[in-house]
């Protein structure tokens, strides 16, 4: 296995990396939320890679990085839940039809706005202590201390290799997949929504080897991701909608109304979002979609 060519590892890592570059400016300035969403996504891919790819690289330096790209991702996490509520506010309001919705829909996102320019000054302390944390070096003398593989042998360790790990992410998002018989425990669908996440980094991550046969797959766990993702927000954001009150502190009289209303539109749409993943995940498995993906490899 230790012919795994070291090529292809140092292209996937650096792939990652230099997006999670990219977009670090950006999430400093602060003027627009793609920014801090897409620092977050590539660190999220960068990890998954420096994870898949463990065994190959200095174990000490490789688990430094790792921790370091995650520190910064986690501290930005508020500030991402914050700017994906203002927009799915907004985005509500525009199909309001009733005075009264728009106000309450104008009073909530005001709060949440008020909240993330606070949060701004969090996200540019951790974006320099990530800076100092000497992470970027730590990835850099990993690709250089690589050794070098050639030839058709290492082509081959490669996809056994691929095979085995791709296997390995399957295997745990499965093992959440008697959710229906847990009384549909949140906490498990959130780890589930975490496994078919790193299912479908990892299929990316491969994908160059097995070629467009494992698009569909791709796109499966892709789907299992967003759609538990969307009930994990949901369920998120109707705790978090509580907190906006008492942060308040009184000062908009209108604001518990408006709270109390669209955490019951949000309730309402937790449901529907449950009942739709579970039609989903149901026809997958229906489908024999795991089975093929096995075959695939």
């Amino acid at each position: 296995m230790k012919k795994v060519p070291s090529s292809y590892i140092k292209r996937i890592i650096l792939k990652h990396l230099r997006r999670f570059i990219r977009e670090l400016d950006g999430a400093r300035a602060g003027d627009d939320p793609e920014h801090v969403h897409q620092v977050r996504v590539s660190s999220r891919r960068l990890r998954n890679a420096l994870s898949v790819f463990e065994e190959f690289l200095p174990e000490e330096r490789a688990g430094r990085a790792r921790e370091s790209v995650k520190k910064v991702a986690g501290a930005l996490s508020e500030a991402r839940d914050v700017d994906t509520q203002i927009a799915f506010f907004r985005a509500l309001s525009d199909d309001f039809g009733a005075d009264a919705e728009k106000r309450f829909a104008g009073k909530v996102i005001k709060a949440l706005s008020g909240k993330r320019k606070d949060i701004q000054a969090f996200v540019v302390k951790a974006l320099d202590e990530f800076n100092a944390s000497g992470a970027l070096g730590d990835i850099d003398d990993i690709l250089a201390v690589l050794p070098k593989t050639r030839g058709e042998d290492s082509r081959a360790a490669l996809e056994v290799f691929a095979a085995r790990k791709i296997k390995r992410r399957l295997s745990r998002l499965l093992s959440y997949g008697d959710y229906a018989a847990t009384g549909r425990d949140e906490e498990r669908l959130h780890l589930m929504r975490l496994a078919a996440k790193k299912l479908r980094y990892t299929l990316e991550n491969f994908r160059p080897i097995f070629g467009r046969g494992l698009d569909r797959h791709i796109k499966a766990a892709h789907n299992v991701q967003n759609m538990l993702g969307e009930f994990n927000d949901l369920n998120v954001w109707i705790k978090y909608l509580s907190s906006l009150v008492a942060e308040a502190g009184g000062s908009d009289p209108e604001l518990p109304e408006a709270v109390r209303h669209f955490t019951e539109k949000c309730a309402g749409m937790k449901e529907a979002s449950f009942a739709a993943f579970d039609v989903y995940w149901r026809s997958l498995i229906e489908a024999g979609a795991f089975k093929e993906l096995k075959k695939a490899l």
